[in-house]
């Protein structure tokens, strides 16, 4: 999960525009054999089966010059 996040985190994508992650997130819930509805409201990603508690993720970002530097740092603030 860590390293799912980080590469969300990494290369993040504006609202309705989560192409990149939305594909992702369904590449690693068929490695898990989950299974989903999608689209939902463009980009979104719906677990289809209700046994699960809780796996819930924000995928979009808003646009901001990102400040920090460390490792993981967004790559927001290079893309035009």
């Amino acid at each position: 999960m860590v390293g799912i996040t980080r590469k969300i985190y990494e290369n993040p994508e504006l609202g309705y525009e989560e192409f990149e992650i939305s594909k992702l997130i369904r590449s690693e819930l068929d490695k898990l054999g989950i299974p989903y509805n999608n689209p939902i409201s463009v980009t979104g990603v719906e677990i289809s089966e209700p046994h699960f508690v809780a796996l819930w993720a924000n995928m979009n970002v808003l646009p901001v010059q990102e400040e920090m530097d460390w490792e993981h740092r967004t790559e927001m603030c290079c893309r035009e």
